[in-house]
């Protein structure tokens, strides 16, 4: 019973061994599976707080060009404010520039019309002054063919000569017939430079049609509405850097076509003094050839005066003469034969004073 028990025992403490040694080896299997745990544990740690600093860092990078995008977005805004206040005042400054266009324009066209009106009233008075020249050269003509034949009738019935006086005649009448001349020559030298004038103003005429097709189309252009600088996702230091250059570029845009347009309201300026030129040169030689007129109007006075003196010791002569054999030779003497006591007597034919003092008022 003893060995039985003792027996027992044994086996008892074989199988507490066994399990013992297979609970150790179990145990340090765990052991060493904990600490291969507890090192990929310390890996991991070590690769997570490498991966959360790398965070942080990141974390902070996106944080400061965060803050650079939003200074970058409140310049970008600043600068749009600024161009669309400066298109704001670009578009007044046209309008203004428009309004100026418009003025000069109509100002233009009000001088033009003044122009052709003027214009169409020196023609007038340049055709009305040749015709009363030409007037005048015929009357003159005939106060010269009277003069001759009254001068033949008195050489051809008194026999008495007066060279000094015949001289003196000869004289002026040439000096008549030289003034006269020269007043035809300057008529016909006005003339011409009115038709240049003329041709002068319709060239310029032309040129301010094209002018104001040219600003039409400058206006059209011009009318669109102007584009907003693009926002582009770019960093800081490059929109910085192409700010100024877009700024650049957008007041070029704008201030193109009002640079343009001053530039052909100057031009329009200049061609309005041009014509205003013209014209007051035109009115310049209106007034000389006035002048001209007024001076040969009193020397054509005075030999009126004159004629119509030798007229009057020409009646006194011819009515000391005795009756002519043939009535109808009275008459050739440049007016009608009256009779008087029993003899005819000549009634020369004086030439009319021009009407030309009447006429303009001079």
């Amino acid at each position: 019973m003893q060995s039985c028990c003792s027996g027992t025992q044994r086996l008892c403490t074989v199988t507490d061994w066994s399990m013992f040694v297979s609970i150790m080896r179990g145990c340090q299997a765990a052991e060493s599976e904990l600490s291969e745990f507890q090192a990929r544990m310390r890996a991991e740690e070590v690769d997570f707080a490498a991966e959360v600093e790398i965070l942080g860092s990141r974390r902070r990078s996106l944080e400061t060009s965060l803050r650079e995008s939003s200074a970058n977005l409140a310049d970008t805004e600043a600068e749009v404010s600024a161009a669309r206040a400066q298109s704001l005042g670009l578009r007044a400054q046209l309008e203004v520039l428009q309004a100026a266009r418009d003025e000069i324009v109509s100002q233009e066209q009000q001088a033009s019309a003044q122009q052709r009106a003027e214009v169409e009233r020196l023609e007038a008075k340049a055709e009305s002054l040749a015709a009363e020249a030409l007037d005048f050269s015929q009357r003159h003509e005939q106060a010269k063919a009277a003069i001759q034949e009254v001068q033949e009738a008195q050489m051809h019935r008194s026999g008495e000569a007066k060279p000094l006086e015949e001289d003196a005649l000869g004289s002026a009448r040439l000096a008549a017939a030289e003034r006269c001349r020269r007043a035809r020559d300057e008529v016909a030298e006005a003339e011409q430079r009115l038709g240049e004038r003329l041709r002068r103003l319709g060239a310029v005429r032309q040129q301010k049609l094209h002018l104001a097709r040219e600003l039409a189309s400058v206006r059209e252009s011009t009318g669109a509405p102007p584009r907003k600088p693009a926002r582009r996702a770019k960093s800081a230091g490059s929109r910085r850097a192409e700010a100024p250059s877009s700024r650049k570029m957008e007041e070029g845009a704008w201030m193109s076509p009002a640079l343009q347009m001053h530039q052909e309201l100057e031009l329009l300026q200049r061609w309005k003094s041009d014509a205003l030129s013209v014209l007051e040169q035109m009115q310049a030689d209106v007034a000389s050839a006035q002048d001209k007129y007024r001076q040969q109007l009193k020397h054509n006075q005075t030999l009126e005066s004159r004629l119509e003196r030798m007229g009057l010791e020409a009646k006194a002569v011819l009515t000391e003469l005795p009756r002519f054999e043939n009535p109808g030779a009275a008459v050739s003497l440049g007016g009608p034969a009256e009779a008087v006591g029993g003899r005819f007597r000549l009634a020369p034919e004086l030439p009319e004073k021009s009407t030309l003092s009447s006429h303009h008022g001079w």
